[in-house]
C-alpha cells in the first residue's frame, strides 16, 4: 500500500490495525520525520527489510511514497550479515559485542531501545531489530546458557528462547571489502561532480570512524530501490500516476528544504515511478460524493450523537 503523504500514511495504518494481522504487516514511515537522534530510524528500517527478505508468506507492506525515491542497501545484505544463536552453543560474548559494534549497535549502560547493547559480567543485553523486546543472553564462560526476552523498563523476564537471529542495526557494514568499495564509490562521485570536496572529506572521515550510519547511496556500489526488496509477484495498491508524481514532486521540494541526512541523495521522480511500474498495480482514487456530475448526490444533515443516527430512518 502506497501512501501519498504522512496524513494518508497514518490513516491507512489505523485502518490496517483493525483489519490486518499485525504480525504480517511491515511499514516504512515517511522520510525526514522527527527522531530522537541521528540513526534512530535505521533499526526499524533494517527490521522491515529483514522481514521482506526472510518471509515467504504474504505480507502487507505499508510505505510512504517518498521511500520509493530513497536508496537502500542491496537486497542480499542479510545473506552475509546475520548471526544465528542457539541456546547451549559455544559462542564468545566478546565476539558478539565486536560484531554488533561493526553492525551499528551502540553500547550503553542500560538497554532501552532498538540498536543498543549492554554487557555486565556474563550477561549481554542486546535489542536487535525485529524483536519487540530486548534479548538477554546469559553466558558461563563462552557457553550460551540461557536466552530470553525481557521488559526494558521493569527488567522482568518474558519469553525464553531456544534460538535467536541477530541482524545489523544500521545500513552500512564496515567490512574490509565494503569499505574499499565505498571509498571507490565516493571517489567516483567526486570525479563526476555529484559531491564537492568538503562533502568528500566529511564522507572520508565518516568511513574512517563509522561513528554514525553512512547513507547507502554513498556506501554501496549498487544501492537498491525499495521495490527491489518486494517479492516478484507483489501487487501494489497505489494512487494514480498523476497523484504519485505530484506527491513525489512535493516530497522533492520538502527534502531540499529539510533533507534527511540518514538517507542521502534521492532518486529522480522518474526513477521512483519506474520502480512502481515494475510490479502489478491496482490504482485507488479518492471517493467523491455529493458534487453533481462527478459523484452521487446524497441528502446530508449534521448529526451530533450516535443516538440521532440510529433514530433517523431516512439515513
Amino acid at each position: 500500500l502506497l501512501a501519498r503523504d504522512e496524513a494518508e500514511f497514518r490513516a491507512l495504518k489505523a485502518a490496517l490495525f483493525v483489519f490486518t494481522d499485525q504480525s504480517r504487516m511491515v511499514e516504512f514511515p515517511p522520510l525526514g520525520g522527527a527522531r530522537a537522534r541521528r540513526g534512530s530510524r535505521w533499526p526499524a528500517r533494517m527490521a522491515a527489510l529483514h522481514t521482506l527478505a526472510s518471509q515467504d508468506d504474504p505480507l502487507c507492506v505499508l510505505l510512504a511514497v517518498d521511500n520509493l525515491a530513497a536508496q537502500w542497501p542491496p537486497s542480499a545484505i542479510f545473506d552475509s550479515f546475520h548471526i544465528t544463536l542457539t541456546k547451549g552453543e559455544d559462542m564468545s560474548p566478546d565476539l558478539i559485542l565486536e560484531q554488533a559494534t561493526m553492525w551499528g549497535y551502540e553500547r550503553v549502560s542500560m538497554v532501552t531501545g532498538p540498536g543498543e547493547m549492554s554487557m555486565r559480567g556474563g550477561i549481554l543485553d542486546i535489542f536487535t531489530p525485529g524483536y519487540g523486546y530486548p534479548l538477554r543472553l546469559e553466558f558461563f564462560g563462552d557457553t550460551l546458557e540461557d536466552m530470553r526476552l525481557f521488559d526494558a523498563m521493569s527488567q522482568r523476564s518474558k519469553d525464553s528462547l531456544d534460538q535467536v537471529e541477530l541482524i545489523p542495526a544500521g545500513p552500512s557494514i564496515p567490512s574490509p571489502e565494503l569499505l574499499e568499495a565505498a571509498a571507490k564509490k565516493q571517489a567516483l562521485l567526486l570525479e563526476e561532480g555529484l559531491i564537492d570536496e568538503d562533502q568528500a572529506h566529511d564522507l572520508a572521515m565518516l568511513l574512517e570512524t563509522m561513528s554514525e550510519p553512512v547513507p547507502p547511496a554513498f556506501f554501496y556500489e549498487q544501492p537498491s530501490r525499495l521495490d527491489q526488496w518486494l517479492p516478484p509477484k507483489s501487487i501494489v495498491f497505489a494512487p494514480s500516476d498523476e497523484d504519485l508524481r505530484t506527491a513525489l514532486n512535493e516530497m522533492e521540494e520538502r527534502m531540499v528544504a529539510t533533507p534527511d541526512s540518514e538517507m542521502g541523495p534521492l532518486l529522480t521522480v522518474e526513477a521512483a515511478l519506474e520502480g512502481v511500474g515494475s510490479h502489478r498495480r491496482l490504482v485507488f482514487r479518492d471517493l467523491v460524493m455529493g458534487v453533481g456530475a462527478l459523484g452521487v448526490d446524497l441528502p446530508e444533515r449534521a448529526l451530533s450523537t450516535h443516538q440521532e443516527l440510529m433514530l433517523d430512518r431516512s439515513l
